[in-house]
């Protein structure tokens, strides 16, 4: 299990699929999480018990800003019966909720520009490569407030996330 304490200090990609990838026994295939040995399509993902998997292709099927994460529950192997034709392994995601008490959080985060190095490699790519893709600059930022209307009896919680992201193409070879 991976608590909301825990993502803050791992450097890693802000979503709730790259939390997985520190399990024991995970490891990372084109789509997402291989758990297991198995690929990351044999895998059930599910938030607050509603199983989100991608129904065209068996993988991630809905992005979640782990700002809005109480606990992530990576299940490797020896899965419960509840969770049967499963081959893969578990990604459960609990939400922050509201309480008795009010809690809230601001975030805002940055990449690109200046903080990134150029693509020195570029031109050392196989023939096969005519462009190479970067990131301009990606910024995301939100809060989110959480507690209770009626105390004991009825509690809110609200989150809001927005990301935006530039991608930067560079043709290195013009096809002829």
């Amino acid at each position: 299990n991976a608590t909301a304490d825990l993502f803050e200090r791992l450097p890693v990609q802000r979503d709730i699929y790259s939390i997985a990838r520190v399990a024991p026994g995970v490891q990372e295939d084109f789509y997402g999480a291989a758990i297991a040995g198995a690929t990351s399509a044999e895998n059930a993902y599910i938030i607050e018990g509603l199983n989100t998997t991608g129904a065209e292709l068996g993988v991630e099927g809905k992005q979640l800003n782990f700002d809005f994460v109480e606990e992530i529950e990576i299940k490797t192997g020896g899965l419960p019966a509840e969770y049967g034709r499963m081959t893969g392994g578990i990604i459960n995601v609990l939400t922050k909720s509201g309480g008795n008490t009010f809690k809230g959080d601001v975030f805002g985060f940055y990449e690109g520009g200046g903080l990134q190095s150029d693509d020195a490699t570029a031109t050392e790519r196989p023939a096969t490569t005519t462009q190479v893709t970067d990131i301009d600059s990606r910024w995301d930022f939100g809060g989110d407030l959480g507690g209770y209307l009626l105390k004991d009896k009825l509690w809110f919680f609200g989150a809001y996330n927005r990301t935006n992201r530039t991608d930067n193409v560079t043709v290195i070879r013009q096809l002829t």
